[in-house]
């Protein structure tokens, strides 16, 4: 069944409507009509079935016939704080992590950022990411869209993630650094799995702050753009409460490291 996504105040309480490029998806790609049963989400994990009543203009109008909570997110929340890379490999990333279940992106300018765009070309940069994210969600059959926040530069993207209410329950940090020698990604995770990682609780040391039994509710990853996260940049995350740790004796390109990083905290998470 083909999917949709609106937002939630195209839907009532018993028709949808839909507009904008999915209209014209519909009417002269899919070439679908009246009678034609689709799929429509509020990006929020709501589903409907729909049946289309008519198509005009301006919309597509919908009859829901069923809602439902569609259970395909991951059980831990994702975030990726992606150092801004050269080229088209930032759509790579968003394409492939979105598929995997991230849920939010941070675009940042680091220290060793090459390009650097100028407000008019970032916002547009975004719209373009959240697009492809919105794709990308179809495609792999989630519930949700991520959330593709503005280019900034990552002191002010720490201090934002440190500061958002969110914060106030588990949180864990995870930085790959191909400097670190001393712990690897699982062992980390592993970490922050035994602490119940709470970032309310992060006193700036980096510490296991003991056993809890749980585990952390959100998980975000850092990770630095062609060259790298700096020291000083690794010694800010780690002084957020943050924890540097080694992929391995491979050095992976920054399109890939994301990736790795995400697919290794779902498995570890046992959402893959």
């Amino acid at each position: 069944m083909n999917r949709f996504f609106v937002p939630r105040d195209a839907i009532s309480q018993s028709t949808i409507e839909i507009s904008g490029n999915d209209l014209r998806h519909i009417r002269d790609v899919l070439r679908l009509g009246p009678g034609d049963h689709i799929s429509v989400l509020d990006g929020y994990g709501n589903e409907y079935e729909c049946r289309i009543s008519a198509i005009g203009h301006r919309a597509v109008r919908c009859e829901i016939l069923s809602r439902s909570r569609r259970a395909s997110e991951p059980s831990i929340k994702i975030s990726l704080v992606q150092g801004l890379p050269k080229g088209d490999k930032m759509d790579q990333v968003v394409r492939a992590c979105t598929e995997l279940g991230v849920s939010e992106f941070f675009p940042a300018v680091t220290e060793r950022t090459v390009v650097r765009p100028d407000p008019a070309s970032a916002v547009k940069r975004v719209e373009r990411l959240q697009r492809i994210a919105t794709e990308a969600s179809k495609q792999s059959g989630r519930a949700v869209v991520p959330v593709v926040h503005r280019i900034e530069g990552l002191p002010q993207i720490v201090s934002m993630l440190r500061a958002r209410p969110e914060a106030s329950g588990g949180c864990g940090w995870i930085v790959p650094w191909e400097l670190e020698n001393g712990e690897g990604l699982r062992q980390g995770l592993m970490r922050l799995r035994r602490a119940g990682h709470d970032i309310g609780d992060c006193d700036g040391n980096g510490q296991d702050p003991g056993d809890t039994g749980g585990g952390p509710g959100e998980i975000v990853c850092f990770i630095g753009p062609e060259g790298g996260l700096s020291r000083d940049e690794v010694a800010m995350i780690r002084e957020a409460g943050g924890i540097p740790v080694s992929l391995g004796p491979r050095i992976l390109r920054t399109e890939t490291a994301g990736i790795a990083v995400v697919s290794a905290v779902l498995y570890e998470f046992g959402d893959l």
